[in-house]
């Protein structure tokens, strides 16, 4: 009786063996369904990045904090806020900053605390650069830069200094506009922009393209990079006026012993002109180590 009993049971647990086997195995292929459901809903998920405005006000501000002398700075943030299309559009920002037009409506000229453009120094990356030419809206040539040959989409940062520092080339009465382009190692790998815009130009009736694109690049061990930047740019001005020629004459028509005035001559003018700018721009940077730029 005990044999059989024991046959018995040993038959009940070879019976359970796979009916164990089949309990243990369920919850594992249940935990490979969720790993894989889990992948598969991270894979779905989409990424959305905001980013605030804050940082921006925070660096400009930190700029004038921790410096030595009086200077206000605009940062690309900033100036990606406005639709500013030359360095001079975004300098205008800056208290105590004034802006001369052309004759098409474009900033082109920076006066610094009411002293004229040609007593001011711009310093592109540190270099000292100026434009020799005159333009439409000087009538000589002056040693201030030209800031409608440089478009806002390549600056990183703007600081104008309105006192002298040590670090700062001298020369200028008004103030100093230090310039600095986008560094490959401060933007994310395989950056890319594009911009395109379209200018309706009323008194000349047309409309003119603005492109402009930044592609920047850097390696994983983020020690060498490099970035290319282009602009082209259209204008069309027009401008119509009415000027008085051969100065004033008077005359005594009434005979009465006071004097009329009337212009020599009245002329009608009519300035237009069509203009391309091509700019391109190439940044190569390494850093050696940490404590290099």
């Amino acid at each position: 009786m005990n044999k059989k009993f024991s046959t018995l049971t040993v038959c009940i647990k070879k019976a359970l063996l796979p009916t164990l086997l089949l309990g243990t195995c369920a919850p594992a292929f249940a935990a490979d369904q969720q790993d894989e459901k889990k992948k598969v809903t991270k894979e779905d998920i989409e990424l959305i990045e905001v980013r605030g405005y804050a940082a921006s006000v925070e660096k400009s501000i930190n700029m004038k904090r921790f410096s030595n002398s009086v200077v206000d700075a605009v940062s690309a943030e900033d100036i990606g806020k406005f639709p500013d299309q030359t360095v001079a559009d975004a300098l205008q920002r800056i208290p105590g900053v004034q802006v001369e037009k052309d004759l098409g409506g474009e900033s082109d000229r920076v006066s610094i605390r009411g002293t004229a453009p040609h007593l001011n120094i711009t310093l592109l990356n540190g270099q000292n650069v100026a434009s020799a030419t005159a333009s439409a809206s000087i009538t000589r040539p002056s040693r201030g830069f030209n800031y409608s040959l440089l478009p806002a989409e390549m600056v990183d940062t703007l600081e104008v200094y309105k006192s002298a520092e040590a670090d700062i080339d001298e020369g200028s009465i008004g103030g100093t506009v230090v310039v600095k382009t986008r560094k490959p190692l401060d933007s994310e790998a395989n950056y890319a922009a594009l911009s395109v815009k379209a200018f309706h130009f009323e008194n000349a009736d047309e409309t003119k393209p603005y492109v402009s694109g930044l592609y920047s690049w850097k390696n994983e061990a983020q020690d060498f990079g490099f970035n290319v930047g282009f602009v082209h740019k259209e204008t069309a001005t027009q401008r119509d006026s009415k000027e008085v020629r051969f100065g004033y004459r008077s005359t005594d028509a009434n005979q009465d012993g006071n004097a009329e005035f009337y212009p020599g001559a009245v002329g009608y003018n009519r300035y237009a002109s069509d203009s391309d700018l091509d700019t391109a721009t190439a940044t190569f940077q390494y850093a050696a180590n940490d404590n290099l730029d």
